[in-house]
Formats: C-alpha cells, structure tokens, sequence
C-alpha cells in the first residue's frame, strides 16, 4: 500500500491569538502567550500557530518572518563533556519546561543557535539552544559544554567498547598499565600532538573525566591504531578524533532538522479537534469532503498558502488504513537536504503503525515511515521485524528492549500507552544509545529510497547524511530511560 502525507487535517472553529502579543513572548510564558484567544480564517489561523508553536519550541523571537540560519558563520562551536539526554520544551504543569529526550555521548560536537530561560524540573535555569553535527537541533546545558579551541585534537570514545591508553611513556602497553581508558560516558583526552590522524605512533595525550576535570595523570600516551598479523596497521575501533577546524567544515553544509512531535503536540493542545494525530485500534476515520494535507501545506513555517488535497484521493488514503492497526501521525522537519537546498525548515510527515491487540490496544510496533519527495517513492520505511533481526544478529539481546506484548514482561497498560506515543523500543544509558545509533545508521545509508538523496552527496558524506535520519528515528521511536546507578550502560 502506498500513500503519501497521510498527516491530515479537517475544518473546525479555531480560537486562537492573532494579535502582535504572541509574534514575539519576550519575557511572557510562551505557553500563557499562545493560549490566548481569537477567532480566524481556519486556513491562515492553524499556519500562524505552528509557527508561534515553532518560535515557542525552537528559540525564533519573532514567528512573523523566518529565524536566521541554523547554522550561522563563525558561532561558537562546544562538544559535550558530560554524557546526558537532549532537552526538548513543552507546555507542562510549571507552564513552559523542558524534558528530557535523546541521549548523547561525551564528544558531541555542537554549534550554538542561541539561549534561553527554562523551566526544567521546578528551576528557572539558563540553556543553550544548539545543532548538533548529526542536524538535530534542542536545549543543553553550558556546565555540559566545552568549547573546541584552536590547536587542538579532542579523542573521544565511540562505541560501547573503551579505548585504551597508558602512562609511562610513548612505549608503554595499555594492557599492563591497570586498564586506563577512554569512555563514551566517562573519559576522554585532549593533545596538541596529533597532527596526522593517519600516524601509529604513539599520540602524549591528557585525559580528562567527564565534566572536564583532569585526571592529572603525567605521561599519558594512546596508539591510534593496533598491529595486524599480516603485519599492517589499522586505526583503533572506536576512537574518534574532533578538531575545530573540521567541526566548522562540517557546520558549514549541514543538513538540519528536528522531530516536531513536540509542536504537533503543543498545536494539537491550542486548536483541539483540527489536527488528526492518531487512529485508534478497531477504529475508522470519520473524514468530510474538506480534508487537506498538513505537514507541507498549513503547517508548514514559511510556505506559500495551503494546498488541498483532492478529496477522492484522500477518502482512498483513510479508507485503506488498516483497523487493525494503531496509527500515530506527526511530523519533522529538514533544511538542506541536498547541497545548496532549502535554507528553511520544510515539514513532512512521519507515520508509526502498530499491531492491536484483543482489547483494542497495540501491542506491537510494526513500522515507522517517513515521507519526502526526495525518497525514492516519496517515503522511507523502517520495519520492526528487520531491526529487530539486524540488532540481534549484531549485539545479540545485549540490551535489546522493545515495547511488546510478546516480552517476557507482564505486558501493561504503560506499554500500551508508550506504543501510542510512537515508542517501539526502550534505549537505557548512552551504551545502548551507541548500539542503536551504528544499527540505524548503516540501516538508513544502505536503503534503497536513500540513494535519489546519497546520490547528490559525496560518497564520504553518506554516513553523516544517514546520521541525520538515524536520529530522527532515534528521537521520535524511542523511549529513553537512566541507565541504572553504578553501571556503565
């Protein structure tokens, strides 16, 4: 079954604030400015809120005309030096706050958007607002960041394994030297002494503990690299090397974007009973002849009017989706997605289907599909069943989580509940975080529908092109939980 932008919308009243208060929140709460009201011509009205939503969740101080580019020149350029989760804003009980979303590793290289004032767990608190090197765009705090100087070569951990080093010398053995290492969530170094990145010699390094606390170790060394048995060389797995001047390479031409589940929530709470966000199990869409296409029509932040779906068509769409089945809509974004592409935000669709259960329930994620011209066929889908084989053909059940009647826990009404929300999979601890990354990541690249997109990069740009996709998968299918105290998850 094939169909496209299957994120709908029908004609209801709307109140909404129209009025000059809600184009720029300044020192107003941002949820109190769009919670005002005012009638409007629905069509105009539903773009005007996505776009105060958008300014409300994404730091534009004036929704009326587009933000500055995402990644303007010369901004200041940070990687993380604590492991933590992404901070994303929504409306909650404290007005406007934030919450805890994606999780990342020390090293993450990111470029500052702007700042902002937050709510985040009953504290008024200062934030970055940021794009990562992968595109995504949310919240960290400075005391997690450290800025990426001129002159310098930062080693980080990339995978779940450690990377080993020693003190003692440039002849030192990392085995005998009481297992010193480098941690995605732990540790990392710093030297001025790397400058050929293809070099196996050993690199005098200075390590740091997270939060960017040296360890005061002297005499530091890593070898980028171990010996083969045929006698050649090959770089150290796992080990990942950041300067500055290839974070502002890689700044320069970026693709950018952000799971919008967190707008459509916040425009779905302003202009209740316009936006169809889901299908229920053993549920069918009652639609009128007035149906229209959302994420690239009224919803879209800077588009040119709304375009209306042909209403035959759109009775096939609703039609054919199955009762089966749970459906979640929601939406994301992206800007320069091919070189020298739209340099603002452009809005599609993404869908989740999910297996009902006997009480009308879902039980089970089936498949997460996201929608784009650029695809080939218009759409990229990503099936349960085939990450679940790859994962478990990989890592084995290291880890492995999904949310699922078929587990070997009870199966609850939380579960069920997380599977509305588009959640397929649990992901505890940046570890797991790494596993899931490198699976989707080679998931995405190797994709058909993936290759009009590849086609128009170069071939050493693939894998950060799939980066970019990986993460939306990552942001919006999974529900992301602390690793227990006192692992290393």
């Amino acid at each position: 079954m094939k169909w496209r932008r299957r994120f709908l919308l029908v004609t209801a009243p709307l109140v909404i604030c129209l009025s000059p208060c809600a184009l720029a929140f300044g020192d107003v709460d941002p949820c109190s400015a769009l919670a005002h009201v005012s009638n409007g011509d629905t069509h105009s009205v539903v773009a005007q809120v996505w776009q105060r939503a958008s300014s409300f969740l994404y730091g534009s101080e004036a929704a009326a005309t587009p933000p500055a580019p995402h990644n303007p020149p010369l901004a200041p350029l940070y990687f993380t030096r604590n492991a933590g989760y992404a901070l994303v804003p929504y409306c909650g009980s404290f007005g406007s706050e934030l919450k805890k979303s994606l999780p990342y590793p020390i090293g993450l290289a990111v470029q500052k958007i702007g700042e902002r004032t937050w709510n985040f767990q009953g504290e008024q608190t200062n934030y970055l607002y940021v794009t990562t090197e992968y595109g995504l765009r949310f919240y960290l705090s400075p005391d997690d960041l450290s800025p990426l100087e001129d002159g310098k070569t930062y080693i980080f951990a990339d995978a779940p394994e450690p990377v080993p080093y020693c003190i003692g010398g440039p002849q030192c053995q990392p085995a005998a030297n009481g297992g010193r290492l480098l941690q995605a969530n732990l540790r990392y170094a710093v030297t001025s002494s790397l400058t050929n990145t293809a070099s196996c010699e050993p690199v005098k390094i200075d390590p740091f503990n997270a939060g960017g606390k040296p360890t005061k170790e002297k005499n530091a060394f890593i070898r980028p690299c171990v010996n083969l048995p045929n006698g050649q060389t090959a770089r150290l797995g796992g080990l990942r090397e950041v300067k500055k001047e290839d974070a502002n390479k890689r700044f320069a031409v970026q693709i950018g974007g952000a799971f919008e589940g967190a707008t459509v929530a916040l425009v779905k709470k302003l202009v209740t009973g316009v936006i169809l966000d889901k299908k229920d199990c053993g549920k069918t869409i009652t639609y009128e002849n007035s149906l229209k296409t959302a994420a690239k029509a009224e919803l879209s932040l800077y588009s040119v009017g709304g375009v209306s779906a042909d209403a035959e068509y759109v009775r096939k769409i609703v039609d054919e989706l199955n009762p089966k089945e749970f459906y979640l809509f929601s939406t994301y974004s992206h800007r320069q997605l091919v070189p020298a592409g739209s340099e603002v935000d452009n809005f599609h669709d993404l869908t989740f289907a999910a297996k009902c259960g006997e009480d009308d329930l879902p039980v089970e994620g089936i498949s997460i599909t996201l929608y784009d011209d650029h695809f080939t066929g218009g759409n990229l889908v990503i099936t349960a069943k085939a990450l679940r084989t790859t994962y478990l053909k990989v890592f084995g059940k290291t880890a492995f989580a999904p949310v699922a009647a078929d587990t070997d826990d009870e199966f609850t009404i939380d579960d069920a509940n997380e599977l509305k929300d588009g959640k397929f999979w649990r992901l505890r601890g940046v570890n797991q975080y790494l596993r899931w990354r490198t699976l989707l990541r080679d998931y995405v690249e190797h994709a058909d529908p993936m290759q009009e997109i590849m086609n128009n990069w170069p071939t050493d740009e693939h894998t950060w092109v799939a980066d970019f996709f990986a993460h939306i998968i990552l942001a919006s299918s999974f529900e992301f939980e602390p690793a227990p105290e006192g692992t290393n998850q």
